[in-house]
């Protein structure tokens, strides 16, 4: 009977984990906005700034920790033997401590959405079995095509689902229309729709379909209009699969028939992809932008920000005002710009005790994400870091929070099968799920 109560707990916890999933992907800032919630506003219940899936990731952990014993002692064993989650885990908890200290609730909250949850997420995930892996799997590579295909809809009729607002402020004024689908910013749609494009590769699909998919995701990335993330994705991805086939061609393992077919099905692909740009005007902003214009002067002009910060704002960060206050200094507009680095902005917000304990703790999650990925799925991984640079993303609450949670299940979905009992060993391996 205790067999039993303990696989339903680990249902149930996935279940919650999954749907936690999803409703990150399709509950956008914006979209709770439009749903009367104010997640990211000035103004609120502070229980609304929590975003509605991260309850039931922590419902999910502890649940996950009681289908293997009593929680407490389950989650002090899994720190004890997870030790890179567990220092990204205690890092962020100090920070949130440090930011409520100084600065209270508003300093703090969206520490709680994007970092903290990303290491429940990836605790939770290592106590369940490797099934539940599989449909998350599915569940979010079926979001990630819906989420391309609204966006390439949106592309087309120049219209959006969720208006375009940043803090509840008005719709942001833009020079070529870029689509925003349920992630709600075309910059959170095109870091995380780049860097968890792999997850196709997971899936067991025929070799035609995961390519089509994959250059429907390459189109979306047009329509988001995001010009780091497209061109990044584009070089490291394709630098990874030359490589990839190059090695196959030295080693032998391609013979003529498959180099043949497959440049021609390269050419053919380009054609067709440029066919479908030249025709539809898809990506307008990225091939009529590529320059050095205002938005790239911005992302250069924001480093002056260190010679207008005091040295109390050096160690231990500037405040609300204080950085508001930095940002008329700078010549920026509060309400469309912002310092799009989230290295930077941690280290304004911060100072350095802030910035040296983040980066601490960010590090572990990406060594650990390192460590359990392969291929694609390690290409990913700096790929992510360069992408998020360029934003500040990991420095607010957005979609791109994600990014380390979708990383961290396609990893963990090549996870030997875990053994029932937490006392054994847990070792991780690459493995395709379609073959467990």
């Amino acid at each position: 009977m205790k067999s039993r109560n303990d696989q339903r707990l680990q249902n149930t916890a996935a279940g919650l984990l999954l749907a936690a999933a999803a409703m990150y992907l399709l509950l956008s800032p914006q979209g709770l906005l439009a749903l009367g919630i104010p997640y990211d506003a000035p103004y609120g219940n502070p229980v609304a700034k929590i975003h509605p899936a991260s309850w039931l990731v922590c419902l999910a952990y502890f649940l996950a920790c009681c289908s293997l014993g009593h929680p407490f002692a389950v989650a002090a064993q899994q720190l004890r033997r997870h030790s890179l989650l567990s220092a990204y885990l205690i890092c962020t908890l100090v920070l949130m401590g440090y930011a409520l200290a100084r600065y209270g609730i508003g300093g703090a909250a969206f520490l709680i959405d994007t970092h903290l949850m990303a290491a429940l997420s990836c605790l939770t995930l290592v106590l369940l079995p490797l099934r539940h892996h599989r449909r998350m799997l599915w569940v979010l590579g079926l979001v990630l095509v819906a989420n391309a295909t609204l966006g390439i809809a949106e592309a087309g009729l120049q219209q959006r689902l969720i208006s375009l607002r940043i803090g509840g402020a008005d719709e942001m004024p833009e020079e070529f229309f870029r689509a925003s689908a349920f992630m709600g910013h075309p910059l959170s749609n095109a870091q995380v729709m780049a860097t968890c494009m792999p997850i196709l590769l997971l899936l067991p699909l025929a070799t035609g379909v995961r390519t089509a998919l994959w250059v429907w995701l390459c189109l979306s990335l047009l329509a988001f209009g995001g010009r780091t993330s497209f061109v990044l994705a584009l070089l490291f991805y394709s630098g990874y699969f030359f490589a990839k086939a190059f090695s196959a061609l030295v080693h032998g393992r391609m013979n003529y028939l498959q180099i043949t077919g497959g440049a021609i099905g390269l050419v053919l692909g380009l054609a067709g992809v440029v066919g479908v740009v030249v025709s539809t005007g898809l990506g307008e902003r990225i091939f009529k932008s590529l320059e050095f214009d205002n938005s790239a002067s911005v992302r250069v002009r924001v480093w002056s920000v260190l010679d207008y910060m005091n040295d109390v704002q050096h160690w231990f960060g500037a405040t609300a005002d204080e950085v508001e206050l930095l940002y008329q200094r700078m010549g920026l507009q509060p309400k469309f710009e912002a310092i799009e680095n989230f290295w930077l902005l941690f280290y304004v917000q911060y100072g350095v005790v802030g910035f040296a304990i983040f980066a601490v703790g960010f590090g572990c999650l990406l060594a650990f994400l390192w460590r359990n990925s392969f291929g694609a799925l390690r290409v990913a991984v700096p790929l992510m870091v360069l992408i998020a640079s360029t934003s500040n993303s990991l420095a607010a609450k957005s979609a791109a929070q994600l990014v380390p949670f979708m990383l961290a299940i396609t990893a963990a979905a090549h996870l030997k099968p875990r053994p029932a009992r937490l006392s054994r060993p847990i070792t991780f391996a690459p493995r395709a799920f379609s073959h467990a």
